[in-house]
């Protein structure tokens, strides 16, 4: 066959165009599965996004509300979190990317994890509810102070003073005027 014929030259061209053809499938399936992958991290990273948003939800409906299931909540995004966190590991390996961001913010978030516990079990100590921890007690003796009698009329208004503040914990958990307490006590 010779290669000044319009056959040969009409294989030729085929013949390049099915390998052009077979190079364009190839590269186009190849970036294909890299946008794919690419594209799941993404949304693992808007996941994880979503994760720490949840996570401070259930930390301040917890303190606001003082109910436990929050703080399982809050450890189930916790879990959440780190898994994905150690899903997108192998990326920053493929990439050449430092791992010590992904370590570092590991530690973060087992570090806010473990304060936040500790918050939970001081919250618990107080106590979530009037009948629970210290609370309890609180309320226990300001019981056993209002079944006692108060003779004197500066006893009743320190004693009333001492209702107020108590009541005002039991609410708010604040203290109340310290300063006049301390300055209407008998010396």
């Amino acid at each position: 066959m010779k290669f000044d014929s319009i056959k040969s030259r009409l294989v030729l061209m085929t013949l390049i165009c099915v390998i052009g053809m077979g190079i364009l499938v190839a590269s186009q399936h190849y970036f294909t599965q890299r946008l794919i992958s690419l594209n799941q991290q993404r949304d693992a990273l808007l996941r994880m996004g979503q994760d720490l948003l949840q996570m401070r939800r259930h930390e301040k409906d917890l303190l606001l509300r003082l109910d436990e299931a929050y703080f399982i909540k809050f450890s189930e995004q916790a879990v959440s979190f780190n898994t994905r966190l150690d899903s997108l590991v192998p990326m920053f390996s493929q990439y050449q990317l430092p791992i010590t961001d992904v370590e570092s913010l590991s530690d973060s978030i087992e570090t806010y994890r473990e304060k936040f516990q500790a918050v939970v079990a001081l919250q618990r100590e107080v106590g979530l509810t009037l009948n629970s921890g210290i609370r309890s007690e609180i309320t226990s003796l300001e019981n056993q102070l209002t079944e006692t009698e108060v003779n004197s009329s500066a006893t009743r208004e320190l004693f009333g003073d001492l209702q107020l503040a108590t009541r005002n914990f039991q609410i708010t958990q604040e203290r109340f005027m310290p300063e006049k307490l301390k300055s209407s006590a008998p010396a």
